[in-house]
């Protein structure tokens, strides 16, 4: 149709959403992007609709408060939102908050995070967690914060599967990083020793929003439709957090994780090991507030955390002392010794310690033992 229509000056406009074009066609298309809102867009949207519905003006912080909670949706998805949150004393930003999250949670991939978590919930992770006080408290604060759980299983078939999913969700993810200037943090260490935590507990500690990217919810089975549905989530990200948005990946095994992924989390690879005497301590004392039991001071050594809430979940259940709840568990560091051993090798000297900061080194390396008592004399 090109030469056709170019001589009686017609034309074919197609609209679609990441929408490939064969090859053949792309020297003779041209693109209009059509982005979603800025918050300044919304801002005037949200002051709009209030004056249209009750014949006044908004105060201008609370526009701009109504319209945060709605970034990421549509022109027409934000309208639609402000206007069906509208009462007699104006927009209830309760109301448009749980709306906006639905939208968010329709994007393949993308979840709201809507757990009560913070710092004071979290026993250890001492160095981690004075990093992120300073990096939010710095020139770049975080808007967004994105936890991306297991992204090592995620991004397996980079290179060897087929369909070339993983590689494109890869592609994509490395491209987004870059060109926003996004960056991020590797968690990386023994399992259950607070890697979801800390990404859950960082957005509430700090006022920014948090949002779980699952990468395996982005792929589908058709061509091009995985990088189709992980730009839209990319673009949803940029819609609510701008340049500001901070990723925060998990995972076990970090072998097969590419070097140019773990370039872009800038903040750093840390090691999480299971808690010290101390931090156990005071994982003991927040499980126990949190199930509401009484702790009768039962403690052993190399307990992760989640070895000590899920015996303190079974002290609740089974209404007995944490004593014989722990007759009922198994823990972390009897079921699989050997990759925990492993780990704590690969992550000596190469990564930091979430714990203690600085380089990690493993506490039941025979080196590490000599060196600390050279300290004590």
């Amino acid at each position: 149709l090109r030469e056709p229509f170019k001589a009686t000056k017609r034309a074919v406009i197609g609209l679609g959403l990441n929408t490939p074009i064969p090859a053949d066609l792309l020297q003779s298309t041209s693109y209009v992007e059509d982005p979603l809102p800025t918050e300044a867009t919304l801002t005037e949207t949200v002051g709009e609709i209030y004056k249209a519905a009750l014949a006044a003006d908004i105060d201008a912080k609370d526009a701009s408060e109504i319209a945060r909670e709605l970034r990421g949706c549509s022109p027409f998805k934000a309208e639609q939102l402000a206007a069906q949150s509208l009462t007699r004393e104006g927009i209830d930003r309760g109301k448009v908050r749980d709306n906006a999250r639905k939208q968010i949670n329709d994007t393949p991939g993308l979840s709201v995070e809507s757990g009560p978590e913070k710092f004071s919930d979290i026993g250890g992770l001492t160095a981690i967690r004075d990093f992120l006080a300073r990096y939010f408290a710095g020139p770049r604060r975080p808007d967004l914060v994105v936890r991306i759980e297991e992204i090592e299983k995620a991004l397996a078939g980079v290179g060897t599967e087929t369909s070339g999913t993983s590689g494109d969700a890869l592609g994509t993810l490395l491209t987004a990083m870059e060109d926003n200037r996004w960056t991020g943090l590797l968690a990386y260490g023994v399992s259950g020793c607070g890697k979801s935590l800390i990404a859950k507990a960082a957005a509430n500690e700090f006022g920014a929003r948090a949002i779980r990217f699952d990468l395996n919810a982005c792929k589908g089975s058709l061509v091009g439709q995985s990088e189709r549905q992980i730009r839209q989530a990319m673009d949803v990200l940029k819609a609510i957090g701008g340049e500001r948005v901070f990723f925060i990946a998990s995972m076990n095994q970090i072998a097969s994780l590419p070097p140019e992924l773990r370039r872009r989390f800038a903040a750093g690879t840390w090691y999480f090991d299971v808690p010290d005497d101390g931090a156990r301590q005071a994982i003991w004392q927040i499980s126990a507030a949190h199930f509401g039991v009484a702790w009768d001071g039962y403690d052993a050594e190399s307990l992760t955390g989640a070895d000590i809430r899920d015996i303190v979940q079974r002290s609740y259940e089974l209404g007995c002392t944490t004593t014989e709840a722990a007759r009922y568990h198994v823990p972390l560091c009897k079921s699989a010794p050997d990759a925990i051993g492993q780990s704590r090798a690969d992550a000596t000297g190469r990564y930091l310690d979430a714990n203690a900061g600085g380089p990690y080194r493993d506490p039941t390396s025979p080196t590490t033992r000599y060196d600390r008592s050279i300290q004590l004399d």
